[in-house]
């Protein structure tokens, strides 16, 4: 049944993880045995069986999404990719804003060393700003096409401002930092719909700073090093922008979600982009819309709500996530245990596929045509018996009510509970079982032997009416199995 020791173990573990996803295995799912695997699948397929195995595995699909739905609201009640994207863009220019509040700081730093109205030769900018504004040769009237108005005003207003200070191509200190700031929050808030590419204001931006980081270094080391690391600082973390702005600058939540969530499936790049950017509660609203989408039902299996939960669909979507990935997006929640929950979803749903389809179309044509086949059965081992050969009947009535127990005792806590743990049964406990089985079989024998002995055709038909109703079937098999219950609590006491 199990495989001894190591098996024994293996169905515990199985169990245990089952039950962490809140749910119970199947017989055949806490072994992992091939051969008790297809006799599940069988009975998900025979009259008497079919009800049994679907219902179960109905309720295992329920709990799952229960469990799975828990995890979810563990991490961010209501999370959906409506709420993650608004999260992500919220938290990318908290993240932005967090970048130029240092920033300032540490360009700051430099006040220190350089007075505010310390002359600044402007060389760069000033070369910057006619290479910007510079006609195309033999093409005066196609190149104003190509001059942006608002880089044009700049630079003639900076040389009236030369001009008007007249200290030889100097401006002082605090109005370049001051411009430089300017020209960075155009940089940073630039659009499609913006008057100046941003390309110009990097240009102009990158200028400025060649002019300021010039003053610095000549102000001395102390200067030079405030500088150098202000400047290191920033251009680290204005690639970072560069990089998270074609994910937030998407025109609705659910594509920034997805963007974000991208490329899940080769490794983690974009995703540690995405989370190392976001406060603690953002990345958890990211995590939980991720668990619910990777459970929601292919639109073939989908309700009309939208909100069906698949298993199959689970499994196969948390198995294109790389480890790195996991570990990015749900590792760093710090919210206990989400990652050890999700492999045993894992296990579960994984439990579930290796069953081959088990509960596959539990209640459609196979087990209706299971049913007619047993039911024509019956019928043609009445005749049979009439005539004097009453094993037919016998074996076509005790198809419907082997099924239903087998079925009982395959989703039932007894066999999977004897099968992991180390169990000594106690004295007269196999005739005890040996009895339960019989008394299952005495009612469909006797009512077999009486219609094999009736004089006539009609009081053999009389005598099929005695035929225990599936019902009635049920009813014993479940007294039995309660009896054997019983015996497997009395085993463990005399353990």
């Amino acid at each position: 049944l199990r495989g001894g020791e190591a098996g024994r173990q293996a169905t515990a573990d199985n169990i245990a993880a089952f039950e962490a996803s809140g749910t119970e295995p199947t017989l055949g799912q806490a072994t992992g045995n091939r051969v008790i695997r297809g006799t599940e699948s069988l009975l998900s397929k025979v009259p008497g069986g079919a009800g049994v195995m679907g219902d179960f595995a109905n309720k295992q699909a329920d709990d799952m999404a229960r469990a799975v739905q828990s995890l979810s609201d563990e991490l961010a009640p209501g999370a959906s990719a409506v709420n993650a994207g608004d999260a992500i863009a919220r938290g990318v220019q908290a993240f932005k804003d967090g970048i130029k509040s240092v920033q300032r700081r540490l360009y700051a730093h430099l006040d220190d060393y350089i007075p505010a109205n310390t002359p600044i030769q402007v060389s760069s900018t000033q070369d910057a700003l006619a290479a910007l504004n510079a006609e195309i040769p033999g093409a005066p009237n196609l190149s104003q096409f190509f001059i942006n108005s608002k880089i044009k005003g700049i630079d003639g207003a900076l040389q009236s401002d030369l001009e008007a200070a007249a200290s030889g191509g100097a401006m002082p200190y605090e109005a370049i930092k001051k411009l430089r700031t300017l020209v960075g929050d155009e940089i940073g808030n630039n659009s499609l719909v913006s008057d100046v590419p941003r390309s110009k204001w990097m240009t102009l931006y990158g200028a400025l700073s060649d002019d300021l980081g010039a003053a610095a270094h000549q102000a001395g080391p102390d200067a030079a090093a405030a500088w150098n690391w202000a400047n290191q600082f920033t251009k680290s973390q204005m690639t970072r922008l560069e990089q998270l702005s074609g994910i937030v600058a998407k025109d609705s939540p659910e594509k920034i979600f997805s963007a974000a969530v991208a490329g899940t499936t080769e490794g983690d790049t974009i995703a540690k982009r995405v989370i190392s950017a976001l406060p603690m509660q953002d990345r958890r609203e990211v995590a939980a819309a991720l668990i619910q989408r990777m459970g929601r039902a292919t639109p073939g299996q989908q309700n009309a709500l939208g909100d069906a939960f698949s298993t199959e669909t689970f499994l196969s979507n948390l198995s294109k996530i790389s480890p790195d990935a996991r570990q990015t997006i749900f590792g760093r929640t710090h919210v206990d245990d989400v990652m050890s929950q999700l492999e045993q979803f894992a296990t579960v749903a994984a439990a579930r596929r290796a069953g081959g389809k088990i509960f596959n179309n539990p209640s459609g044509t196979s087990a209706a045509a299971a049913q007619i086949g047993v039911g024509g059965s019956i019928a043609g081992g009445i005749a049979s018996a009439a005539m004097g050969h009453p094993a037919p009947l016998a074996a076509a009535l005790m198809v419907p009510a082997t099924a239903y127990g087998a079925a009982k005792l395959a989703t039932g806590p007894m066999l999977r509970e004897m099968a992991a743990t180390p169990t000594t049964f106690s004295p007269g406990t196999s005739a005890s079982l040996a009895q339960a089985a019989a008394n299952l079989q005495s009612p469909v024998d006797t009512t077999t032997h009486r219609i094999a002995n009736a004089p006539t055709v009609d009081a053999a038909i009389d005598a099929s009416q005695q035929i225990p109703s599936v019902q009635g079937m049920r009813s014993r098999i479940d007294a039995e199995i309660a009896r054997m219950n019983a015996m497997r609590d009395r085993a463990r006491a005399y353990q």
